[in-house]
């Protein structure tokens, strides 16, 4: 887990594992990757995203870091495809509350690929 702070105050979140299967560990998952509203567009959210990306670099042998978004999550969806994340499926109605539902878009990062430039 790394957090981003604003002095004192948390105001972002973001965990990264490594898949452990013998034959899963060439992958590491990004979960609960969380921006306060206060504090989006102000440069947390890349800066828990790349540190979350240089840990799984770090990991002899890890080859990819996935993640999923949900298709109501805009920003983030633009932040994850800037740093070169790619969609690979979609899970419908993955998320349901208030009698609303949306889908989710699976994305993968290939560490084997040039990083991307700003």
């Amino acid at each position: 887990m790394f957090g981003a702070f604003t002095g004192a105050s948390l105001v972002g979140i973001v965990g990264i594992a490594r898949d452990t299967g013998y034959k899963e560990r060439h992958k590491s998952l990004i979960t609960g990757m969380y921006v306060t509203l206060g504090s989006r567009r102000g440069g947390a959210g890349s800066l828990l995203l790349r540190a979350a990306i240089d840990q799984a670099r770090s990991w002899t042998g890890v080859e990819q870091v996935h993640l999923t978004v949900s298709e109501v999550a805009i920003e983030a969806r633009r932040l994850y495809d800037k740093n070169g994340f790619r969609e690979w499926g979609r899970e419908p109605r993955a998320l349901c509350w208030q009698g609303r539902c949306a889908d989710e878009s699976h994305m993968i990062l290939d560490l084997r690929e040039p990083r991307p430039t700003d």
